[in-house]
């Protein structure tokens, strides 16, 4: 269906060049979980206004980025879902002492965590980064380079593993004993941590962005 939509849309009758250079800039840093970015940094370096930006985080700092195009690959989890995933990995040993396995990841999504973990592998690219520290970088064939480069912005792939992870932590804690409890303290960590972000995306949607045309007040529209 999606190669269909893409001939019908013209995308293989069109000349020019389908790889493009950015894979490499535009990743995901290795910390990318933990980081909420400082984000009136980034709109400052792309020119936006500072202003009108809030902070995705109350209770992390931002870490830093090796480029300025690691914002395609951001996928802070918040502290309420860290804690999720601290506690379900913190059970896992205490539930093979009992000889448990509810609520292990079950074998037939092998498959799914294979395929979203190649896909952070992309999303990392060829060139890792720790924070603002790049890790080196993995030489590509010309060849290879032309493949990568159809995914320019491949941060953005290390997003199924984050929802995997996600999933997997609300479900095993959910089966923890007072797992309900736990579930609702990290409702309230993360609404808190993300609030102010929470509170920008109020704004923007009930006024939208700062300079936006005023909407037509002729009376026709309301007719329309």
């Amino acid at each position: 269906m999606a190669l269909c939509c893409a001939y019908l849309v013209g995308y293989f009758g069109l000349g020019g060049q389908y790889s493009a250079r950015g894979f490499g800039f535009f990743s995901a840093n290795l910390l990318t979980w933990f980081d909420p970015m400082d984000w009136a940094g980034f709109l400052a370096q792309f020119g936006r206004d500072v202003a009108q930006g809030r902070e995705w985080s109350r209770l992390m700092p931002a870490l830093g980025q090796a480029s300025a195009g690691q914002y395609e690959g951001f996928a802070y989890l918040g502290v309420g879902m860290l804690v999720l995933l601290l506690l379900a990995l913190v059970s896992l040993p205490l539930q093979r002492d009992r000889g448990d396995c509810q609520g292990t990841l079950p074998g037939r999504v092998g498959w799914v965590l294979a395929a979203c973990v190649a896909l952070a592998l992309l999303a990392v690219s060829n060139q890792p980064t720790l924070g603002k520290h790049a890790l080196g970088t993995l030489p590509l064939s010309s060849s290879l380079e032309a493949v990568v480069g159809l995914f320019r912005a491949g941060g953005r792939f290390v997003w199924p593993l984050t929802y995997l992870l996600m999933a997997w932590a609300i479900a095993r804690v959910g089966r923890l004993p007072g797992g309900t409890a736990w579930l609702s303290l990290a409702i309230i960590l993360q609404l808190y941590d993300i609030s102010d972000k929470l509170s920008e995306f109020n704004d923007r949607f009930k006024h939208g962005p700062p300079g936006v045309a005023v909407a037509p007040t002729a009376p026709i529209w309301g007719t329309l």
